[in-house]
């Protein structure tokens, strides 16, 4: 393909270079043939009764014409059959030869795109989609949808909600934090027979280096003292689902829920808490140090929730950013050229736990009682902080990144 280059394009992917030349040209060339045949600024169904063709083809035609952004113009773009039965029908109409040659050119440039740089239609607008900077959450949507089922497939397990909670709280120790990890997998089902599934990961970095601070079950139980692994019995499943902790690489802490029936007879919903002591420093330990919170994501499921919620002590008045990690290179990444471009934002839901209230979760309040009860603080003593992602991609890790403050003047680690 042919395309016009302008010295400033130097540096641009070839094809986001293309792909705006193109749509552009094809742009204006629908736009001129439009425009000689219909008067004013005409709009779709008036394109159809002029051309004398289906109204889809002319709200098509519409959208390439004046709809908004490149993804609308190749999204919208006629079939070769559909600009077949234009060219037909303007010719009938008593279209002009050199209108109807415009029409072609455009037909045949946007043909040229597409072999140039994908195998087929779909490919092209999904690049085009990932590139679009306002990014569409519809698209995206339905792409993450198509992964979750395929992964289902491929994996063998599915949940309904994965659900996180991180409560950063005050430490006996000074100028340090305490954190309690709420991590659940609600409905979660197999696909198959003899399927086990890490239903939970944990790792702590900080400042200090690797650290690894005292957990603590908040609900100590003989299931957890045999099994290691912290479960809140009243929110699982009942019989209690079968489940193991583990040491995985880097650090890393896993907890596996083993084989069990498949379907929705065999439906399990893993609840899982603990408090992790002295987590890091709540203040900076060298210049331009920052923290990250989040949670990793490896089970295909329908909605994932994170909820952050922040003593006033802790970190007050700061500003969060949400970032994506794809985890495909390294299951702890932190790598900038490793982020994902999401639609979602962080929701500031205030203060109060009542605002945690959600669908997905039931008996969700209850269990954040139990939590706030174990750590013996007040709900009004928290800033709340979701965010609620449907079809998460995976692996990933979605983590809320902030600053940390500077130290108070005179101030010293213990």
């Amino acid at each position: 393909m042919q395309a016009v280059h302008n010295p400033q394009d130097l540096g641009i992917d070839p094809f986001e270079r293309d792909v705006a030349h193109v749509v552009e040209r094809v742009r204006g060339l629908f736009t001129s043939v439009i425009e000689a045949v219909c008067s004013g600024g005409p709009r779709a169904h008036e394109i159809a009764e002029a051309f004398r063709i289906h109204r889809k083809l002319g709200w098509q035609i519409w959208n390439v014409a004046y709809g908004r952004g490149r993804i609308g113009a190749i999204r919208h773009m006629p079939s070769r059959r559909g600009i077949q039965a234009w060219l037909k029908a303007a010719k009938e109409t008593g279209v002009p030869d050199d209108l109807l040659g415009q029409i072609e050119q455009a037909s045949e440039l946007f043909e040229s795109l597409q072999h140039t740089h994908a195998t087929d239609r779909e490919m092209l607008e999904m690049m085009i989609e990932s590139c679009d900077p306002r990014f569409d959450k519809r698209a995206e949507e339905k792409r993450r949808k198509q992964a979750f089922v395929g992964n289902s497939f491929i994996w063998g397990v599915r949940a309904n909600t994965y659900l996180t909670t991180l409560v950063l709280h005050p430490s006996r120790r000074e100028g340090y934090f305490d954190m309690a990890r709420v991590h659940g997998l609600i409905g979660l089902v197999r696909m198959r027979p003899n399927v086990r599934w890490p239903f939970a990961q944990a790792v702590v970095h900080s400042g200090e280096g690797e650290r690894f601070p005292t957990r603590e079950p908040l609900v100590v139980s003989e299931f957890t003292r045999r099994s290691g692994v912290p479960l809140i019995p009243e929110f699982c499943s009942q019989p209690l689902p079968p489940v193991q902790r583990r040491e995985g690489q880097y650090g890393m802490l896993e907890d596996e829920l083993l084989p069990g029936p498949m379907g929705q007879t065999g439906e399990s919903t893993v609840v899982t808490g603990e408090v992790v002591r002295e987590l890091a420093p709540k203040y900076k330990t060298q210049p331009g140090e920052d923290a990250m919170f989040g949670t990793g994501v490896r089970t295909p499921c329908e909605t994932l929730v994170y909820d952050h919620l922040v003593h006033r002590s802790v970190f007050p008045k700061l500003e969060r950013d949400l970032r994506v990690f794809s985890e495909l290179i390294s299951p702890v990444s932190r790598d900038e050229r490793d982020l994902l471009q999401v639609s979602e934002q962080i929701q500031d839901l205030g203060r109060g736990t009542a605002r945690l209230r959600i669908a997905e979760i039931p008996r969700y309040m209850e269990l954040m009682n139990v939590v706030l009860a174990k750590i013996g603080c007040k709900a009004d003593d928290f800033s709340l902080f979701r965010v609620r992602m449907r079809y998460p991609p995976l692996p990933v890790a979605v983590m809320l990144h902030h600053d940390l403050p500077d130290p108070p003047d005179g101030f010293e680690f213990a």
